[in-house]
């Protein structure tokens, strides 16, 4: 009988071990199991993390391509603008011989009158006739100045407000 008892203390003995093997099994195949779900999640959030990342790219891509865009205009603005720049100095130089022009117009009228010949009234009315002609002419000249003028700074206006408007909308 003590084999028996010694026998069942044994057999006893090996299915305690045995228990708790499978219960050691069982906690590691939870654990094995709850690392490989948190290595899913990590793996999908990874995943959408480089979704992200990839979508940023292409939107730096396409601000940059609109920043080129609007580089490439505010050049060609700024040279616009210099040769509009280099027109009105060439209106300007223009006026200023228009004005030169007029005052050398009325030393000659002054000199003609003193060379003309004949009697006083005939000086005088050959003068007056001389000014009004060279005063028309200077009047038209004049006029034509002052249109041509405004006419340039109208056009310069709207060709800054076209490209205003263009760089609003690029920006946009």
């Amino acid at each position: 009988m003590a084999e028996l008892g010694a026998l069942g203390d044994s057999s006893l003995s090996f299915r305690v071990n045995a228990l708790e093997q499978q219960a050691e099994l069982a906690d590691m195949k939870r654990q094995l199991d709850g690392a490989t779900v948190q290595g899913r999640r990590q793996e999908q959030r990874l995943r959408q993390h480089r979704t992200s990342l990839r979508e940023l790219i292409r939107q730096l891509e396409e601000v940059e391509e609109r920043v080129e865009g609007v580089q490439r205009r505010v050049d060609t603005v700024s040279k616009s603008i210099h040769r509009s720049a280099e027109a009105v100095e060439l209106q300007e130089r223009r006026a200023q011989q228009l004005d030169q022009l007029a005052n050398s117009s009325a030393l000659k009228r002054g000199a003609s009158a003193a060379l003309a010949h004949g009697s006083p009234d005939a000086k005088n009315s050959q003068t007056s006739r001389l000014d009004i002609k060279i005063d028309d002419k200077l009047e038209e000249l004049e006029r034509r100045l002052w249109q041509a003028t405004q006419d340039f700074d109208r056009r310069l206006v709207e060709e800054a407000e076209r490209r205003a408007a263009g760089q609003e909308e690029v920006l946009g």
